[in-house]
């Protein structure tokens, strides 16, 4: 006797395969549902094994002894109907090639999951027209020679059950939770941020901590320590530790060394939401190129017509640097302007009109102004009061004026200074100047990186020394 198993989809292709590799005298002996494992990290699938038989001489195996399942071991909930109606199947062939009579073959469909009832009702009707007799004790073979008859068409079942879909149903739903599950376990991950420190040496937990506390992105620090963990040699003091923590730190964050010889002959734009201190910071910085390069010609321009006492205002800082102010309305007055006087001035700086960072209209408005101002350099204006979390947001809505610089403000307003450290790093954009305080035009610093790092690497959050000037 010869044995094979196959893998197939369902019944119907099971017969196809069988008659086609073994003939039409083959038996199916039994059938199973096989999880087969994943491959190049794709879920788990479901598949019929099926096995089969054929006598070398070409006759089929004598029948087995009739088979008398009692209803209440026949599979109810709990299982999927493609399996339930692949065991309909078989019992039923059992039932009838072993003489069963028609009030055990009803009493087989009936125990079946009442959820199917189409298909119970299918079955039995198929039961009740074979009008089951005693008969020949040969198996059901799996398909007739042609021109034969079967008491129950099994191709015709197989139809019926692909037509309701119950044949694919079970595998789809363990599909369907399996991918459930794992979207579950990647959102627990993502969102479970604070086990990032986990796998670092412990050596450098507590830095990493210190830095979380004082403002730095978690994913930011851990980047950071991850990649210096590799080079930190064994057994070191904690100190030194620390030292090279903040040289590694202050080479990340992302500082202009040189910005009098970087603004020299070019149009700034400064932007940044309402009451942030633009028209101030300007001045300041006007302010520290005066006194460390004298004799610079400056001008300074605004576009800002919409807020009460704005022109007065920046008219009063210039007249402490001794810089002539002008004001537009339009791109084209901009264009006009500067074609007028870009030559005649070192520095151009342009004060624009505060709005919020979520007015569409408004950051559409701005960016018109800025096309109109021969390729100006951008400034991007934030204040270190409130909510730091919400400047990441405010940097992507101002994102399409593609800033050049970022200049914050207000650092003697909080003690988390996370931000000096987060944005410039993720964003690749490096920092003009700090604002630390209300004095124009004194208040002010040129960033230095040192500075910065130890700050975010005390044990404890502290207000920012201010380094005037």
């Amino acid at each position: 006797m010869q044995f094979k198993k196959y893998e197939v989809a369902d019944m119907k292709e099971a017969i196809r395969i069988v008659k086609d590799d073994l003939g039409p005298d083959a038996v199916i002996l039994s059938t199973r549902k096989v999880t087969k494992p994943a491959s190049f990290g794709l879920l788990p699938r479901t598949v019929l094994e099926v096995t089969a038989a054929l006598d070398y001489d070409g006759a089929v195996p004598k029948p087995a002894e009739q088979i008398n399942v009692p209803i209440a071991n026949m599979p109810r909930f709990g299982y999927g109907r493609e399996h339930q109606a692949g065991t309909i199947i078989k019992a039923q062939q059992q039932a009838e090639s072993t003489g069963a009579d028609s009030d055990y073959i009803n009493a087989l469909l009936e125990s079946t999951n009442k959820g199917d009832v189409v298909l119970a009702n299918n079955l039995k009707a198929e039961a009740q027209k074979a009008q089951v007799e005693q008969m020949p004790q040969t198996p059901q073979i799996i398909t007739p020679s042609a021109g034969a008859t079967s008491d129950v068409d099994s191709d015709k079942l197989a139809t019926v059950i692909k037509a309701m879909g119950l044949d694919k149903m079970a595998a789809l739903s363990n599909d369907m939770n399996e991918i459930k599950q794992q979207l579950t376990n990647i959102q627990n991950a993502l969102g479970d941020l604070s086990l990032l420190h986990v796998d670092l040496d412990d050596s450098l937990k507590a830095l990493h901590s210190a830095m979380v506390n004082n403002g730095v992105d978690e994913i930011v620090s851990y980047r950071m320590l991850k990649g210096l963990e590799m080079t930190v040699p064994e057994a070191v003091g904690q100190a030194y530790l620390k030292s090279l923590v903040t040289d590694e730190l202050t080479k990340r964050i992302p500082i202009e060394q040189d910005m009098a010889s970087s603004l020299y002959r070019k149009v700034v734009a400064f932007v940044g939401p309402t009451g942030v201190g633009k028209t101030s910071t300007i001045v300041k910085l006007l302010a520290h190129i005066v006194t460390k390069y004298s004799q610079q010609r400056i001008a300074l321009i605004t576009s800002d017509n919409s807020r009460i006492g704005a022109l007065e205002q920046l008219k009063t800082y210039a007249d402490m640097v001794k810089a002539p102010v002008y004001l537009v309305s339009e791109p084209s007055e901009l264009t006009s302007l500067l074609n007028e006087i870009e030559s005649e001035y070192d520095y151009i700086f342009l004060d624009t009109a505060g709005h919020s960072p979520y007015n569409d209209s408004a950051v559409s408005d701005l960016s018109a102004m800025l096309e109109a101002s021969n390729g100006a350099m951008t400034v991007l204006v934030l204040s270190m009061a409130g909510n730091q979390d919400e400047l990441g947001n405010i940097y992507e809505k101002y994102a399409p004026l593609s800033p050049d610089y970022l200049l914050f403000t207000k650092l003697d307003e909080t003690m988390s200074f996370g931000a000096l450290a987060n944005l410039p790093i993720k964003k690749n954009t490096p920092i003009l100047m700090l604002s630390v305080g209300q004095n124009v035009p004194s208040d002010y610093e040129i960033p230095i990186g040192t500075k910065i790092a130890k700050k975010l690497l005390n044990d404890l959050p502290s207000m920012w020394e201010a380094n005037k000037g």
